[in-house]
């Protein structure tokens, strides 16, 4: 005879056992999901850490940037760990007065704190082996979700003497946590070699304008027309020919003009360069003959 296979709910006899395997399951997933929910944090977005000056040894300043996803409340605290299993960062100079932030106030102790919202409170603990700057969020405060941005400055926080990678850790009694990392490098010197370049602009003048010519003073002037005065131009003797005396005149009334236009371009040339003309003995001719 052919065994006889039924498929749905099970008989009162046979319902006990599959029943209590179907509860336990479901305990145990549950029990599984929140216990997970309960140890695990939720992390930051965008953690980041910029330092001033990442030479071996140096003082610098730090600025700790992270997005959290969950308020921070009463009492809670955030702490920035520097290097927490190396201890390489010293912070032995690093006081209250050097922590600012942003996304919360920073008042300077417990007794600071005011009915202003999201005031938080720094302590500093510089021993080994755990160096960090822990802000506390005042009583009856909360600290929102979203962007923060804490900075140790005044120059107190010293690099690592040896170069490499090192974690800085955001944690503390709040939800969320995050960490990032820093590299600390020697310097790198570096030379370049730039091509000059050079703009200007040239502009127009307009009529009677001068550019560096030093103007000649009267004196100048009147010295230099009056060492040509009385001087007699060597006018040729006019010859017996009539028709040739007009050609002649003509040509000494140009000889006038030519020698006046001299004249006139040498006392100026005296007056900028600033020589003195010497004076030339008059000349004199004849009377033309007829």
């Amino acid at each position: 005879m052919y065994p006889h296979y039924f498929f749905g709910a099970p008989s009162r006899s046979s319902g006990r056992p599959a029943s209590l395997f179907v509860a336990i399951l479901i305990t145990s997933f549950l029990l599984s999901a929140v216990l997970n929910g309960n140890a695990q944090a939720a992390s930051f977005t965008l953690v980041s850490d910029m330092i001033s000056n990442s030479s071996p040894g140096v003082s610098t300043n730090h600025a700790i940037a992270w997005t959290s996803a969950s308020a921070v409340g009463a009492g809670l605290t955030i702490k920035i760990g520097f290097d927490p299993a190396g201890d390489q960062f010293n912070l032995t100079n690093v006081v209250v007065g050097d922590v600012s932030a942003t996304g919360m106030t920073v008042v300077a102790n417990l007794g600071a704190c005011s009915l202003s919202a999201s005031e938080v409170y720094p302590t500093i603990d510089s021993t080994a082996p755990d160096e960090n700057v822990t802000l506390t969020v005042c009583p009856t405060d909360t600290v929102g979700a979203g962007a923060k941005t804490v900075t140790i400055g005044n120059n107190h926080i010293t690099n690592p003497a040896a170069v490499g990678s090192y974690r800085i850790v955001v944690d503390g009694t709040q939800a969320d946590r995050g960490e990032t990392r820093v590299a600390i490098i020697n310097n790198v010197a570096m030379s370049a070699q730039v091509d000059t370049s050079l703009t200007f602009t040239v502009s127009g003048l307009g009529v009677g304008q001068s550019i560096n010519v030093m103007e000649p003073s009267p004196r100048r002037r009147q010295q230099a027309l009056q060492s040509h005065s009385g001087r007699c131009l060597p006018i040729p003797p006019l010859l017996p020919d009539r028709s040739s005396q007009s050609q002649q005149m003509l040509a000494a009334g140009s000889l006038l003009l030519s020698e006046r236009t001299k004249i006139s371009h040498l006392a100026q040339r005296t007056s900028i360069h600033s020589l003195t003309a010497r004076k030339q003995p008059p000349l004199s001719y004849g009377s033309p003959q007829v």
